[in-house]
């Protein structure tokens, strides 16, 4: 996954990226997640507004060069529902605020080399909105009418019909490369599985955004439905007011946990032992790169 920051000064850049993303899916890059630059310091609104970029910004970037807008993008609590109803042990409910972040998925087509946004084949509105609507009454009925059944059973179940009620929800079930999507959303939810997204993965790109808050955007409704948070000093601390109040939290739990003394001697001289070793290995795969044996087997 790549995670590029972006502010005004490589906002322009954003379409490459996704372009080197693009074609390097078949090497493991499965993503990439913007961040919109978090401002820090002290810094006068004519300077902030230079440097200022939201996630809008990128998304127009990324239309000029790909032509999907915003209507191929959804922020990222309106997967919650969906989360719910196909997880099986306790997880993250992503019920943040709406400006949190942003994603979508896009078809990777090598032949053509452009990207095809997910809402190209799934109505993903139409799923949306039927999935908020059934949530809580499906809940309900699948806890309460199955639950003699073991767990795995009832879950297992409960995504295969799932999975059958996507297929009716997909626009062109065909890919450009003649996979079907109902096959690959099938097997997800057969499985359930990191592996079953092996699939999707290899044909389809996320691309996402999170944007995190800095001290002339802190916004406290945001604060509230955080779904990142820090664990310190017997507190749930949400990410954004950690990191934009330092003084107040960051600081003085560093400050707390810093090591001193023997204990800081002793870290450092690893540290320093590591680093020799780490430019020792460079050294001696620079040396392999440039002998002749090397260049024979492997020059292009």
């Amino acid at each position: 996954m790549l995670v590029p920051t972006i502010s005004q000064i490589n906002l322009r850049e954003t379409p490459d990226i996704v372009r080197f993303a693009m074609h390097n899916v078949d090497r493991g890059i499965k993503g990439v997640n913007f961040q919109p630059i978090s401002l820090v310091g002290f810094i006068k609104k004519g300077e902030r507004e230079k440097l200022r970029v939201v996630q809008s910004d990128i998304v127009e970037q990324i239309k000029k060069k790909f032509n999907f807008g915003m209507e191929a993008w959804y922020p990222v609590p309106c997967v919650a529902a969906l989360a719910d109803l196909i997880g099986r042990e306790p997880h993250v409910h992503f019920y943040n605020n709406e400006k949190c972040g942003i994603a979508t998925y896009v078809y990777v087509d090598r032949k053509k080399k452009k990207l095809i946004p997910i809402t190209e084949f799934v109505d993903v509105d139409r799923f949306l909105k039927d999935i908020e609507s059934i949530h809580d009454s499906m809940i309900r009925k699948v806890l309460f009418g199955l639950e003699l059944i073991p767990s795995a059973i009832r879950y297992l179940s409960f995504r295969r019909a799932l999975a059958k009620k996507l297929i009716d929800y997909i626009i062109q079930d065909e890919l450009p490369n003649g996979k079907k999507l109902s096959d690959i959303l099938d097997r997800i939810m057969e499985e359930g599985s990191y592996s079953s997204l092996r699939e999707f993965h290899y044909n389809f790109l996320f691309l996402g955004m999170m944007h995190f808050q800095d001290y002339y955007n802190y916004d406290v409704n945001r604060v509230q439905r955080c779904s990142i948070h820090y664990a310190a000093g017997n507190r749930i601390i949400p990410f954004c007011t950690y990191n934009v109040f330092p003084s107040i939290y960051r600081d003085k739990y560093l400050k707390s946990h810093a090591l001193k003394g023997k204990k800081a001697e002793k870290l450092m001289k690893e540290s320093l032992e590591a680093k020799e070793r780490v430019e020792k290995f460079r050294e001696k795969r620079k040396e392999i790169v440039n002998s002749s044996i090397y260049n024979e087997v492997y020059a292009i």
